[in-house]
Formats: structure tokens, C-alpha cells, sequence
């Protein structure tokens, strides 16, 4: 009935299987999901100079293979490098070119390809960086050694330091009145920022003391600067007032300081250690005592602030007991010769007229023994044993005590 429908089944089937399969395929792959990422490409900084390293960092494909190259402004590509994304598709490259100096200047071009897809950056290579020219002066210190408030006449150290290595360092020093006195700096051995020299002060010019620096860095870059300290060369005068002689060992004595700032003194009874005594108003007063008979030296030492050092002595005798007894002889208008000489023909006179009044006495006691004696034997015979015994110790004792007054009267005029 239909005699064509045979021959069109036949010819539709074909085409009726390839858009099933197709449509099969499609629904596949829409199923699955999309793995592939496109990747991107960026560089540590935009701008390099010879001898700075190009670093290229972007994302791909997870886990995929990067292919990075780099082109100069000619197009020519003068570096090639790989890198590997991770699992979150993440990928860097450290140093893959560095710049010299004999690259062309101008703008670059890194590329990187993954899966026949590319990304790209520029960047610019800028020529070698002009030197740095050292315009900025030194700055400079100046410190002396030893550090002090006030200096006297000695030597000083004078040290200059720089924030940087100098070149050239030239130190005057300018004491008032005083013509300036240029010193001749070294540098340190182990640092060329750091210079010194020495300085002698001069006695005669107190007051400000000025210290002027020029000095050059490496570059030639000059700096000056100044400091001022203050000089005091004059030693303070002190006096001493005392007794030039005295009776009594423990004597008052004073005098006066001419320096304002002084608030003790020392005082010495040589050779005794030194003792301070306070200054009110430019005059001290204190008691010492001598302790030795004859010339003692007092002596008085005041030092200022910056160490100068003023002496004054007073002598004063001390009379002991002695003499003042020859003192007082020789104020009556004796003279110890004359005194020594009349009391010895005093004593001789004495010791010839009691050596005389003796030799009487004795013969005068020699009769009166012998009349007594005879009376004695002429009463003995009236007397008992007993008080004859008596009677004769009486006698002996009688006889010593006259013979002990003898004694001691020659004693005493031999003496």
C-alpha cells in the first residue's frame, strides 16, 4: 500500500543514531564538571635595573605544568623557565632572569602557556642607576679628656668624632687673650670617623677657652664647629695669721682666702696631718695646739675648683717651763751668766763658813765629852748595873745624833 516507506526508514535510521549519540556525548560532557583554568601571569615589581631578578608568580591549572618566557623589546626571547601549580593552582618562579647591563632598556614581556593557552605582563628595564653623589656635610662632636668643669694648666685631650669616615680634621684652640694654637689631629687607627689631638694650657689666660673643628668627609663635603670651656690657671691666695710666740701649747690662729668659692681650707702643724677648717666669707679661724717646744711651722693649703693650689706658712715659737723662767730672769735685768756665776761664790762662801762653824762645834763637843765623861765615872760608881747601861746607850745615841746632824750639813753645803 505504501510502497516507498521501506526505502525511508531505511535511509532516516543512520541519521536518527548519530544525533542520539551526539546528544548523548553532549549530556556527557555536561555532566562532568570543568577541570581546565586559564592561567594568569604577575612579576615581583614592575620597574628593574642590571643585576635585579625577574620572580613570576600567577595561577593555572591545578597540578599542571607552566611554561614561562620571557622577551626583550625586540621580540627576542632571552630567558625560558617552568613551574609547577599546585593543588589550589597556584604557581611561582623565583630568578628566572637577570638583568644586566648590557640589556636593552625599555619594556618586556613575560608570557607563560598552559594547555596551549597564554597569559601575559610587561615590565621595565630601566638603564644602570646614576651614582649617588654625597652632597651632606659631617656632623661633629667634640668631647675633652678629662671631662671637667674647670680647668688649670695641664694637658688635655681633644677628640672630634663624625657620623661618618673623614677625610681631613684641623683643631685650633683659642685661650683668652691668647693667640690660637693649631693642633695636629690624627685618626683613629680602627675608625677614620674619630680624630684627637692634645692641647697644653697655658697659665696667665683664664676665662672661655674656645675650640674650633673643620673637618672633610670622603666625599669632600666640609663641616666646622666650635665648643667653649673655661679656664682657671690662678691659684687662690691664702694667709695665715698667728702668735709669733706664745707660753701655752694651744694657740688661735686665722687668716683669710681670697677665692669666693672656697668653702675649706687644710691647716698642717707640721709634721702633723693636715685638718680642714670650714671658710665663712673669705676668713677661717681655728685652734691648734704645738707640741713641740721651740719654732713650729703652720701652713695653710687651699685648692680651688679646678686644682690650683695656694700655700701660705707662719712660724710660731713656743716657750716651754723652762724657759719661761729664763724668760722672766732676763726681764728683770739679769743675766743667766751672771746669776750662775754669783750663785756659785755663794754656795763656795756658805760651804767655807759652815765647813769653819763645824770644826768649832766639834772641838767644842770634844771638851764637853770629856768633862762629861768625867763626871760620869765620878757618878757610875753610885749607879746600879742597870742604870749605868743606860746611861751609856744614852750616850752613844746622843753621840749619832750629833754625828748625823754633821753629816747632813756637809751634805748639804757639798751640794
Amino acid at each position: 500500500m505504501y510502497p516507498n516507506t521501506r526505502s525511508y526508514n531505511h535511509k532516516i535510521s543512520p541519521l536518527l543514531t548519530t544525533l542520539i549519540l551526539l546528544t548523548a556525548v553532549i549530556a556527557t560532557a555536561m555532566s562532568i564538571p570543568l577541570a581546565f583554568a586559564a592561567p594568569t601571569v604577575a612579576t615581583d615589581k614592575p620597574t628593574y635595573l642590571p643585576g635585579e631578578a625577574v620572580s613570576v608568580n600567577g595561577t593555572a591549572t591545578p597540578n599542571s605544568i607552566i611554561s614561562i618566557q620571557l622577551f626583550n623589546p625586540d621580540g627576542l626571547r632571552v630567558a625560558i623557565a617552568q613551574a609547577k601549580a599546585d593543588a589550589n593552582g597556584a604557581y611561582s618562579k623565583a630568578n628566572v632572569y637577570t638583568f644586566k647591563e648590557t640589556d636593552i632598556t625599555g619594556i618586556w614581556t613575560v608570557k607563560t602557556y598552559q594547555g596551549g593557552i597564554s597569559a601575559e605582563v610587561t615590565i621595565t628595564l630601566e638603564g644602570a642607576a646614576p651614582p649617588v653623589v654625597d652632597t651632606t656635610a659631617p656632623k661633629l662632636t667634640i668631647s675633652i679628656n678629662p671631662s671637667k668643669t674647670l680647668y688649670k694648666a695641664e694637658r688635655i685631650r681633644i677628640e672630634v668624632a663624625g657620623n661618618e669616615e673623614l677625610s681631613a680634621v684641623t683643631i685650633d684652640v683659642t685661650q683668652k687673650d691668647a693667640s690660637a694654637a693649631a693642633l695636629l689631629p690624627s685618626a683613629a687607627i680602627e675608625d677614620a670617623s674619630k680624630w684627637s689631638g692634645t692641647y697644653s694650657l697655658t697659665s696667665g689666660y683664664d676665662g672661655k677657652a674656645t675650640i674650633r673643628v673643620l673637618a672633610k668627609d670622603l666625599a669632600g663635603n666640609s663641616a666646622e664647629t666650635s665648643q667653649t670651656f673655661t679656664v682657671d690657671t690662678t691659684p687662690p691666695t691664702v694667709t695665715v695669721t698667728a702668735p709669733s710666740r706664745t707660753e701655752n701649747p694651744t694657740i688661735t690662729i686665722s687668716g683669710t682666702v681670697d677665692d669666693p668659692t672656697l668653702s675649706s681650707i687644710s691647716i698642717e702643724v707640721a709634721p702633723a696631718t693636715p685638718i680642714p677648717v670650714d671658710v665663712l666669707a673669705g676668713k677661717w679661724s681655728t685652734e691648734v695646739t704645738l707640741t713641740a717646744t721651740g719654732t713650729n711651722t703652720l701652713l695653710a693649703t687651699a685648692t680651688d675648683a679646678a686644682g690650683n693650689t695656694g700655700k701660705s706658712s707662719a712660724a710660731v715659737i713656743y716657750v716651754g717651763t723652762l724657759e719661761v723662767l729664763v724668760d722672766r730672769v732676763e726681764k728683770l735685768g739679769f743675766s743667766i751668766d751672771t746669776l750662775e756665776s754669783t750663785v756659785t761664790n755663794e754656795l763656795s762662801d756658805t760651804s767655807s763658813s759652815i765647813s769653819s762653824e763645824l770644826s768649832s762645834t766639834s772641838t767644842a763637843l770634844t771638851g764637853e765629852m770629856a768633862d762629861l765623861n768625867s763626871s760620869i765615872k765620878a757618878e757610875i760608881s753610885n749607879l746600879s748595873t742597870l742604870i749605868i747601861v743606860a746611861v751609856i746607850l744614852s750616850l752613844i745615841a746622843a753621840i749619832f745624833a750629833i754625828f748625823s746632824v754633821v753629816t747632813i750639813t756637809r751634805k748639804i753645803v757639798l751640794k
